[in-house]
């Protein structure tokens, strides 16, 4: 989706994942060694579709179905056992503020 190398899922005892009282993901887009990859950082074109292959891939992950069509109130869907759900637009506009 990002045309980036895909690095795979790590299972490790990270302290900012550890120690969270809620589920949490830790998700890296870019690394700030690569220079390629902060001036691709830098654009906000990049950053919205990191934003949403993060949402995506959240749904993927929660069994979720990814809808990309704006639903109630411009609110971007998901749709999980026949239900609509307009959270994930709350968690793109998240990301995008990091």
């Amino acid at each position: 989706m990002l045309g980036c190398r895909d690095r795979g899922v790590s299972v490790d005892n990270y302290q900012v994942l550890r120690d969270t009282k809620c589920p949490a993901v830790l998700i890296e887009h870019g690394f700030h060694t690569s220079r390629e990859e902060v001036e691709k950082l830098k654009t906000s074109a990049y950053r919205d579709k990191c934003a949403e292959a993060g949402a995506h891939g959240l749904c993927e992950q929660m069994g979720a179905t990814w809808v990309p069509e704006m639903g109630p109130q411009g609110l971007r869907t998901i749709t999980q056992d026949s239900v609509k759900y307009a959270a994930v637009d709350d968690l793109i506009e998240m990301i995008k503020r990091v």
